[in-house]
């Protein structure tokens, strides 16, 4: 399956369970696989139903700003859910949050979701 990728997409927002995590935006990098149908585009040069993926950035730093999410699960979740909602071509979406801050020993800790969307039977591996 095709997929568009977008990395350490850097956002900036409120995430986390501790009130010291409540009291400033952090920095969060996303990463996302994008799985769907590139054929089309890659043939005739036009981007027709394929997702764009600047516009994906800030459906992905939108949900980020707005949620105010206590875990990384559910701040990962919601930018999935949202990008399957806005293109229909998406047909499954893997979606990677980091936060770099996370312990002073990692580079960074994350979660890594992939949401298939509902109606799709295919196999997408």
């Amino acid at each position: 399956m095709d997929a568009l990728l977008i990395e350490e997409l850097k956002v900036h927002c409120t995430v986390g369970l501790l009130p010291l995590e409540r009291t400033a935006p952090q920095e969060i990098l996303f990463d996302a696989e994008l799985f769907c149908d590139l054929d089309e585009t890659s043939r005739t040069d036009v981007l027709g139903s394929t997702p764009d993926y600047h516009a994906c950035c800030d459906e992905i730093a939108a949900h980020a700003a707005e949620a105010g999410c206590g875990t990384l699960e559910a701040l990962a979740r919601g930018c999935a859910e949202r990008l399957l909602e806005r293109w229909p071509a998406i047909e499954a979406v893997s979606m990677t949050v980091r936060k770099p801050s996370a312990h002073p020993d990692a580079k960074s800790c994350g979660v890594r979701l992939r949401i298939v969307r509902k109606n799709r039977a295919k196999d997408l591996d």
